[in-house]
């Protein structure tokens, strides 16, 4: 394990803790976290300005 190239450690040590020896993406970020879950970052999403709304804001009845 000394002179191995880095590309190769994970999947070595993944042999170790005696999982799958091809690891997928998300179990080896499950184990570098440890028991920490991650977070799904949650999206902001903007809100949609209706036609009335903008109407009120520039102060012009909608009606006529």
């Amino acid at each position: 394990m000394l002179d191995t190239p880095r590309r190769n450690m994970t999947r070595r040590r993944a042999v170790n803790r005696g999982g799958d020896k091809y690891e997928s993406r998300r179990n080896k970020r499950s184990r570098r976290l440890g028991s920490r879950k991650k977070q799904k970052k949650k999206k902001t999403r903007e809100k949609k300005i209706t036609a009335d709304a903008l109407e009120s804001l520039d102060g012009i009845p909608s009606g006529s």
